[in-house]
């Protein structure tokens, strides 16, 4: 064990004059040959993600040599070695090989001030192996789970960058520049707010209090986090889908009659159970039925049906007939589109493949305009779609039956008498539809398209700032977040 802390420690006086905060990735645990394959990617993804990011970095293939040379394999033991040789951040973890698939975790600790070897954040990722995923798409994979845990690590991480006296004032050990609270460390581990610097092309200048030796500021990393997020979403857009035209949106419009007037039939023969999607399924299963039920009374128990044997029509019978023509033409195209999208959007999330008719804007809209929930549903958001859904199918029946006019037999002449509408609640009603479908298209066209790489087992955050000062600068500490799935 002595020989790993001589190699951190020799690293560490080889970066000891760089300003740049050092990053390591320690060892990833496996369980298989083909874990020991993908935590060596896991390793070169991270590494080239933290160099291109401000980061100084160390071999992984180093590191590990000497971890298990030296049988340091617990976190304790790692930290203290990254401590002693001024890494401010370090990333581990491991790899399960469970068959068809396989968990991967990643750890992300600060070393530095203020962290002190805490765990700033965690993901868990269960991966699907199958023979449609290749070793390019493995790759991919392990390239977008490293980046994104990146990203996330960088919204909660802070670097302290030490403020230096020269002889003409004090100076930032770090390009960095804008206006900073000015931070001493205590005996105890904790850090003391003491006024607020402004630094231009490294020259610091005091704003508020005064610069002593030991002062330094908290440097983030929000804009790297922005800038790595935005790639490789962007990027990965451009993988799994091709460049989307008018006509692709034009055949959607062509085909949306037809899908809907199918979809009862076609969503759960064709879409959920050839894909194995139990979950799709049931879920369609349990919120399908009162508009198939509502669709049918309403062609059934129509207008025409009524008069042919002259019976009273009411609002509702007439409000069903016209939403069972809006389900037949248009209504039941978003859970048609769930059934398509889900399973093609899965495959996307895992690089198999280029899917065509997704990932189009236009469509999305198209789809919000037209049905309620399609756009969700199209972009693989099934829970906001079914809340779409439901909503404006339930305004859009009610608006419906205040504008129908009811008619009633009369047996003594033979003939119909019409009622009223009702004017001013169709007006509300109809006013609601509207917010809500403005709404609803907005936030599917802002929406991104889901494209999350597997599923996330479990994930822990530390919110960003964990850390805070009250009205007399005095430090207040926060609880850590932990979201499980």
């Amino acid at each position: 064990m002595k020989n790993i802390l001589i190699i951190f420690l020799l690293i560490a006086g080889m970066k000891s004059a760089e300003a740049a905060p050092l990053a390591a990735v320690s060892y990833i645990a496996y369980n298989s040959q083909r874990a020991k394959a993908v935590t060596l990617l896991l390793e070169k993804h991270s590494i080239d993600i933290l160099k291109k990011n401000g980061f100084e970095t160390i071999d992984p293939g180093l590191i590990s040599r000497e971890v298990e040379r030296n049988f340091c394999f617990e976190e304790k033991c790692l930290l203290r070695f990254a401590a002693n040789a001024n890494i401010g951040l370090m990333i581990s973890g491991h790899v399960e090989d469970r068959g068809n698939y396989l968990l991967i975790n990643l750890k992300t600790f600060g070393t530095d001030l203020p962290f002190n070897g805490r765990l700033i954040h965690s993901v868990t990722k269960k991966i699907p192996v199958s023979g449609a995923v290749s070793s390019r798409e493995f790759s991919l994979i392990c390239e977008e789970i490293s980046a994104l845990h990146i990203a996330s690590t960088l919204r909660s991480f802070v670097f302290p960058v030490m403020l230096i006296k020269k002889d003409s004032g004090y100076v930032a050990d770090s390009p960095v520049a804008g206006i900073y609270s000015i931070y001493y460390a205590e005996s105890s581990g904790g850090i003391i707010k003491s006024g607020r610097c402004s630094i231009t092309d490294s020259r610091v200048e005091p704003l508020e209090g005064v610069i002593n030796t030991g002062a330094f500021i908290l440097a983030d990393f929000n804009f790297q986090a922005e800038q790595i997020e935005q790639y490789y979403t962007s990027r990965k857009h451009e993988i799994v889908f091709p460049d989307t035209d008018i006509y692709e949106t034009l055949f959607i419009m062509l085909a949306t009659p037809l899908a809907s007037a199918t979809m009862p039939l076609a969503a759960p023969v064709f879409g959920y159970y050839p894909f194995g999607d139990w979950s799709g399924m049931g879920l369609w299963a349990l919120n399908v039925w009162p508009y198939i039920y509502l669709e049918a009374k309403g062609f059934v128990e129509s207008p025409g049906n009524l008069k042919h044997d002259r019976l009273d029509i009411s609002r509702d019978d007439r409000a069903a007939y016209y939403f069972a023509w809006y389900m037949l033409i248009a209504g039941g195209m978003p859970l048609f589109m769930d059934a398509y999208a889900h399973h093609y959007l899965n495959e996307a999330s895992l690089f198999i493949g280029q899917q065509r008719l997704l990932g189009s804007n236009l469509t999305a809209g198209y789809l919000a305009l037209i049905s309620n929930g399609g756009g969700q549903f199209y972009k693989g958001h099934r829970g906001w779609g079914y809340f779409y859904f439901h909503l404006n199918n339930a305004l859009l029946y009610m608006t419906l039956r205040e504008i129908s006019v009811p008619e009633y037999y009369d047996e003594t002449s033979g003939s119909y008498s019409k009622g009223k509408r009702n004017s001013d609640r169709a007006l509300i009603y109809g006013g609601a539809l509207a917010l809500s479908k403005i709404i609803e298209i907005t936030h599917t066209v802002l929406s991104a398209t889901n494209l999350e790489c597997g599923e996330t087992v479990d994930r822990y955050i530390i919110p960003s700032p964990f850390f805070t000062f009250d009205s007399s600068g005095s430090a207040v500490y926060g609880l850590s977040l932990t979201l499980r799935y």
